[in-house]
């Protein structure tokens, strides 16, 4: 913002997240962002000063290893102060006190840390709990449809009607695959649904065509038919076809 990068820029974590905002929790910079402040953005000269603008614009805690590698060496060189780092732990034991990670169980042990679940055991775990697993879809469900944005639709194309389009061609890579679309930022899903497997759900005569690969190094063709992804004009007129 403004040519500062975002994990460097106190009036943006400082004045408008904790000031403007009231803000009283921690901040966790993106995957890497504090070694791009040097690496990349080039706005720090060294690693030692993109850990010192990091935390001294309001990040408490690095997705990355940039503040454990260069943060003594960052107080040795000068570039930030003890408090500097007091700020940052004070954040982070606070907002873990406040959820009680530190109080006592009924045994006198401080709690443990949980070990995040894969995902079949959070399928196996919500399998008996049907009655969280409608909830949970339900959220999923209507997230998917607050997040979608229509950029063009010039010529009407959309929405389908499976009443009066039964056949549908559905075209690219990534039709049929359950891990690519969640992106690397997700949650672990009880099941995945693919515009395949959900159109078919419906009682839609789908084809698919793999179309090409997702990656350059993709060799497998892994489609449902071997074709060349080309479909004629009479199948054309016939099918309503989504890439």
């Amino acid at each position: 913002i403004n040519n500062i990068p975002s994990c460097a820029n106190p009036q943006l974590l400082q004045q408008k997240l904790r000031q403007e905002w009231g803000f009283n929790g921690y901040v966790v910079s993106d995957c890497w962002a504090i070694n791009n402040i040097h690496e990349h953005h080039h706005y720090a000269n060294s690693y030692e000063e993109a850990v010192a603008l990091s935390l001294r614009a309001g990040v408490d805690l690095d997705c990355g290893d940039t503040i454990q590698e260069y943060g003594v060496k960052a107080l040795d060189g000068r570039f930030m102060d003890v408090e500097d780092v007091d700020v940052a732990l004070g954040n982070l034991m606070g907002v873990l006190m406040d959820v009680g990670y530190f109080d006592p169980v009924d045994d006198g042990e401080q709690h443990q840390p949980q070990q995040q679940s894969t995902m079949d055991e959070t399928a196996s775990r919500l399998e008996g709990d049907e009655t969280q697993k409608q909830y949970h879809d339900q959220v999923a469900l209507e997230a998917a449809l607050q997040s979608i944005v229509l950029l063009k639709n010039n010529y009407g194309s959309v929405p389908l009607s499976i009443t009066t389009q039964r056949k549908i061609t559905l075209i690219g890579p990534l039709a049929n695959d359950e891990l690519i679309p969640l992106g690397n930022y997700h949650g672990v899903p009880s099941n995945v649904i693919t515009p395949l497997q959900g159109l078919q759900d419906l009682g839609v005569e789908v084809t698919h065509f793999r179309g090409c690969n997702d990656t350059d190094d993709v060799t497998d063709n892994n489609s449902e038919e071997d074709n060349d992804g080309k479909i004629s004009p009479k199948e054309e007129e016939e099918e309503g076809s989504l890439c």
